[in-house]
């Protein structure tokens, strides 16, 4: 209940931020440069370019939750059907999507997500793609482990001695079967999705200038580190907060579903 009352409270503040910011996020003033958190006017300070922190954390936290959205979100439309195909039908099809999936698998993630992303073109939504691509491996591979301990079932060997078809099968008594541990995912690839954005995001590979996210803004506070340190704490206490709450999420529906997934 934490970490589900911490991101319905960050969901909300992303859904607000462009009407509660107190300055234009992307606004510069070079006379309020680089200026100390409790400034006349600036909470949080401003940073490089005299843009006030707190408007640009706000938006910078939609871009952050929106860009987990769309990450996990293209990891299961990915993931699930291929993982449904491997489980239910094995043999060959089975082999091959298995093939490519730990072929993609052996590859360190950060570094497969900034080749893909380079390739494409440094912007959010690419990077969201590279993301996805990256993290839709371990979506097949959970749902393959579950429809194979579903499969044989009694109830799907009824299902096939009346002739049900194999699409309606799948769609009506595996999917279901599946999609308890399915959610306990969800919630923690969003975490992982995260900070992977942030990663991209702070090398230059996904939100670009003018636009804020909390990957961007950590990126832009490393070259003022010693100057301006506050510029880093804010955007990294955030992401921190909102992939924890998302692990907690995670876990707690995992303990009420009494189902252990493996991740």
């Amino acid at each position: 209940m934490a970490g589900l009352i911490t991101l319905c409270v960050l969901a909300l503040v992303a859904l607000v931020a462009p009407w509660i910011t107190p300055y234009d996020p992307y606004a510069s003033d070079l006379n309020a440069v680089l200026l100390p958190p409790g400034s006349p006017g600036h909470v949080l300070g401003t940073d490089e370019l005299g843009r006030d922190v707190a408007s640009r954390l706000l938006v910078g936290g939609r871009v952050s939750l929106i860009a987990a959205l769309q990450g996990t979100v293209i990891a299961l439309l990915v993931g699930v059907p291929l993982g449904l195909v491997a489980g239910f039908f094995g043999s060959w099809v089975d082999r091959i999507i298995m093939f490519f999936t730990d072929a993609l698998m052996s590859f360190p993630g950060i570094l497969l997500a900034m080749a893909i992303a380079g390739i494409l073109g440094p912007n959010l939504t690419n990077a969201m793609v590279a993301i996805g691509i990256v993290t839709a491996p371990r979506a097949i591979r959970l749902v393959r482990g579950s429809v194979l301990g579903t499969r044989e079932d009694t109830y799907i060997e009824a299902a096939r001695s009346i002739g049900t078809p194999s699409y309606q099968i799948v769609v009506r008594h595996i999917l279901p079967n599946v999609l308890a541990p399915l959610v306990v995912f969800s919630a923690i690839l969003a975490g992982t999705v995260m900070l992977i954005e942030a990663g991209l995001s702070f090398i230059g590979l996904g939100v670009q200038p003018p636009e804020a996210s909390w990957g961007a803004m950590l990126g832009n506070a490393f070259n003022y580190i010693s100057r301006s340190p506050w510029l880093a704490v804010y955007p990294g206490v955030c992401i921190a907060i909102s992939v924890l709450a998302l692990n907690v999420l995670g876990d707690g529906i995992r303990d009420s579903i009494g189902k252990k997934v493996r991740r």
